[in-house]
């Protein structure tokens, strides 16, 4: 699948092109993940490191107190992963964690157990 940026006139300090191809990256998936498929394929277009966070941010999804736990697709390259690929890979993991840890209710994760 390819995804290609629009590069909108915004006043934005972030460059546009990182954003579109973050919020394609991360449409793509959402929409490719409710078809059934087991990984989906990104293009990482202009910016790699943001087509690779976004997938990776869209793939959450907190179900550790779930009983039934959806599947969700695996993220990957189009291309071979290079450094900026696995880069953006780890910016998103630990958004990812990090957002794991907040939707853990605190009788769960209570600040001893944090703490360890």
């Amino acid at each position: 699948m390819e995804i290609k940026s629009i590069n909108p006139q915004t006043t934005t300090k972030q460059s546009p092109t990182t954003t579109d191809t973050a919020r394609s990256a991360t449409a793509g998936y959402r929409s490719l993940s409710e078809t059934g498929v087991s990984e989906v394929a990104v293009d990482p277009c202009d910016d790699t490191v943001a087509a690779a966070e976004g997938a990776v941010l869209a793939s959450f999804l907190y179900q550790a107190l779930k009983s039934k736990k959806k599947d969700r697709p695996a993220v990957q390259s189009a291309l071979p992963p290079d450094n900026e690929w696995k880069r953006g890979e780890a910016l998103a993991r630990g958004q990812n964690f990090a957002r794991e840890l907040m939707e853990t209710p605190a009788n769960h994760l209570t600040p001893t157990i944090f703490a360890q």
